[in-house]
This record gives structure tokens, sequence and C-alpha cells, in this order.
């Protein structure tokens, strides 16, 4: 049975200064419940009550549905395509000026935001860090960023060396430790880093009171990072049943990623030939999809906490969102469970369970929309220049024109009027269509204000297992 479901994006309040009730008629709080008929109220950009409805609203968004931002735990703000359409991390060896880099930069992130994304964890680069102050600022619209600013691996030195490496990392503001344990998919993600390296680098973040993310594919890399303390594991391709149990005893997190992948096959001209990405390498992440699949539904078994992680690089800024699908479709989650993977234990996983990803009367704290003193609320829309690779045909056109829920995590964001319109600045429009080419979800046409209500409203048909909300909220449409 096929369901068509609405969203429109979020109205900002009239004035910061003044309360705003939003009125909701389906509200799912991020930890699994759905509310019926409730009133948000804003006060100073924060929600500072949710109740039934009674009050005459500010913002009436009966008939949709409505819940907490979404928090991404790994991405890569810093990589993307150039003006000559291959993928380009930016650095010294990058073929952009360092003003281009920072425009490409910028320009994920805002994509990012649109794409629904309220929070994100950048594993990592020292341009993340520029990103975080702009966005702290008002000065950029942009997700709040956590960021590791660079990232341990073997070549780092001895564990003596990696400890004050660690120091330093902490000592320039970094939010997390990044370490890769294992080579990347494509060089068949074996360990690399030596117990001794690993047992440094995980001491020293836990003796910082930060936390440890690791690239580890592989099973031993995996527990020899859990014993010492690291708190999340990404990918895990090859992970074994033991491992995974390992994880869930010790409260750890697990971060697979599918759109990764899609996504790099879907680009593979844009990346082929540029380091490891070979013939080979991409044989290696078209046979990776698979084990994906089938080490997250074990994982599930286990209860393993997952978190929702895209990875994104260059060409999936912005369709983030696509890996709460892959997951329902090829990974076999729960629509309600893979919600939480991206709202409540994506906050728990970071350490904000206080100030993000649950929809409950309290303060929500955190970012800024483009406006100095503004904080952002976010409205989120899809549009694909294409669907993602492996959907089903009956698919493929509903979500061309897929369009999810506005989000109540963080309120009132300065990029959006009060007559529902977004005023893109050309600079990152045009750096946006540089760096996404096709995928660049912006109007044909508009050079200024874009009417939201009319454009990113949009439809999502679903049927059985393919619905991130069949099961999720019963949307009201």
């Amino acid at each position: 049975m096929l369901r068509k479901c609405f969203a429109l994006p979020l109205l900002t309040a009239v004035a910061m200064a003044q309360p705003m009730v939003v009125k909701t008629t389906t509200l799912i709080d991020g930890k699994g419940r759905v509310l019926r008929n409730q009133e948000i109220t804003i006060e100073g950009g924060r929600i500072m009550r949710i109740a039934d409805a009674k009050q005459k609203p500010t913002i009436d968004l009966s008939g949709l549905t409505v819940m907490p931002g979404w928090i991404d735990t790994h991405v890569h703000l810093g990589w993307y395509f150039n003006k000559e359409g291959r993928y380009d991390p930016g650095g010294p060896d990058s073929k952009t000026t360092p003003q281009q880099d920072a425009l490409y930069s910028a320009t994920n992130a805002y994509a990012t935001l649109m794409g629904g994304f309220t929070t994100v964890q950048c594993l990592g680069q020292p341009i993340e860090g520029e990103i975080r102050g702009l966005v702290e600022a008002g000065a950029l619209p942009g997700p709040r960023v956590l960021t590791s600013l660079r990232a341990v691996t073997e070549t780092t030195g001895t564990p003596g060396e990696i400890r004050a490496y660690v120091d330093k990392m902490k000592t320039d503001g970094a939010d997390v430790i990044k370490l890769f344990a294992t080579a990347s998919i494509r060089d068949g993600g074996k360990m690399t880093m030596t117990v001794d390296q690993i047992n440094a680098t995980c001491g020293e973040a836990r003796k910082l009171g930060l936390r440890g993310v690791v690239h580890a594919h592989s099973s031993d890399a995996a527990r020899a990072a859990i014993e010492a303390g690291c708190t999340s594991i990404e990918h895990g391709t090859f992970l074994d049943d033991a491992t995974l149990q390992l994880i869930a005893s010790r409260g750890a997190f697990f971060d697979p990623n599918f759109l990764v992948l899609h996504n790099y096959l879907d680009n593979k001209p844009k990346f082929l030939g540029i380091g490891n990405y070979t013939e080979e390498g991409f044989a290696y992440m078209e046979k990776a999809l698979p084990l994906v699949a089938d080490v997250l539904k074990r994982a599930r078994k286990q209860h393993v906490k997952v978190v929702l992680g895209t990875d994104a690089v260059a060409g999936s800024h912005g369709r983030n969102a696509e890996e709460f699908v892959y997951r329902v479709k090829d990974g076999g989650d729960k629509p309600m469970d893979v919600l939480m993977s991206g709202t409540s234990v994506a906050a728990e996983s970071l350490g904000m369970s206080d100030k993000i990803g649950v929809g409950q009367d309290r303060c929500a704290g955190g970012g800024h929309g483009g406006r100095p003193g503004g904080h952002r609320a976010k409205s989120t829309r899809r549009h694909h220049s294409r669907p993602p690779r492996g959907l089903r045909d009956e698919a493929r056109q509903d979500l061309q024109e897929y369009a999810v829920t506005p989000a109540v995590d963080e309120m009132a964001a300065s990029t959006l009027t009060s007559k529902g319109q977004v005023t893109i600045p050309q600079e990152i429009r045009e750096a946006l269509a540089a760096s996404q080419g096709s995928a660049a979800r912006l109007p044909r046409g508009h050079a200024g204000p874009v009417d939201c209500r009319a454009t990113h409203a949009g439809r999502a048909e679903v049927e059985g297992v393919g619905s991130l909300f069949a099961e999720a909220a019963a949307v009201a449409c």
C-alpha cells in the first residue's frame, strides 16, 4: 500500500526575542516515541517546552512530521570535486587556491545543513576547525561541527611520539581523536597500527577527556582499540561476532557506512587514478557492500549501539540522508532504529545527549544559521539529480523528489525568512554548483531568494521496508 507524504521547510521566528509556538501533528522525539498534536515553544532560538497543542501557533505545521535535527558522526567537509571535476581534498598538492578550498568546504557545510543535518563530526582536516568557528560565530550557515583536525596513523611515530601528538591535537582544539588502525578498504583493510601505538593513542585520548574514533575494518584492530579505551569503531567491514560482543559489552559505538561506497562507485571517473583509487580498489569497495549489510545485521543482534555516520566525501555532501535509506533497505534496520541512530544514539556517542538529538522539554542549545547571534532551525529536504545506486526501480522516481521532515532540535534558522524564503549567497551557489555538479540541488533560474515552500516541498511514496516513516511514525498524510 502506497502512501504519499509531504513536508515543507520550517519557517523561522519573526523575532528572536519573542516566544514562538510551532504546532505539529506528528512529532518523533528521537528516542523512539511518536507524539501527536504537540506544540513546541521556542524562546531565544531554544526549545523551552513541548506540550499538548493549545495555543495559537506562530507556525502551523499541521499534517507534517517534525523531529530533532539529524546528526552525522563521520563526514569530511574539506573533500570536494574541483573545477576539473576531480576529487580534491585541499592541502599543498591541491589544484585549487586556498580561497577556493575554503569556498568548496563552506558549500559542503551549507549543503549538509540544507540536507537535514544540524550536527556533524568531521574526521579530520584543519579547515574543519575554521568552519566550526565560523558557524559558531554565526558568520557561516552550516551544521554544528565537531572535529579531530587531523588523524593518528602508523607513521605518526613511537607510542611516546603519538602521546605527544595527541596532546598537541587537544591543544589545537580537537574535539575528538581520530586514528587509522587499519588500511583503507581499497587496500584490503588489514591492521596497520601496532597494539602499542593503539594503546598510546586511545589511552592518551582518555587521559585528556577526549573520545577516540577508530577507522578499523578488521577484528584485531577493532578489538585492540576497544580494549585500549577508544569509544567508536568506524566501518568495521570484517568484524566478527566476538568483536561485536566486545563493542557492546564496553558500551562503545559502531558506525558501518553504505553511502560512502555507493558514492565512490557512482563517481568512479572523478576518483579513479588518484592514490589508491585504482580498479582493484574499486573492486574491493563493490565487494564490501554486502559485507557492510551483514555486519550491521549482526551488530543489531548483539545489541551494539549503532550510530549514523556517512563518511561523506566529495560528491555526497547534502546526500547524507541516503544512509538512512540504505540501512533500512540493504541493512535490514527498522525505520525507527535508524532514525534513532541519527538522533539520540548519535548524540550519546558525541557526549551531547543534553543538547541535541531529542525533542523534549529542555534547551536545545547550539549552532547558528548564518547571521550573527542567530540560532539555526533546520528544515530538511532532499532532491536527487538521480537516485542512489541499487534502489528498487519502482522507488527511483519517488526518491528523486524525496522530502523528509522539518526538524526541531535547533529552531529558528536565520537562513530562512518568515516568508519561507532562503537567500543563497552567489559565491556559495557558484562553488556548490562547481563542487557538486548536477547534484547541486539549487533551483534553476534563481539567483536570489528561493521559495522554499514551493521548491523544497516534495513527496516520498513508501512501501514496506522502503519507507523511513511507515513504521517509524505512521506519518499523517
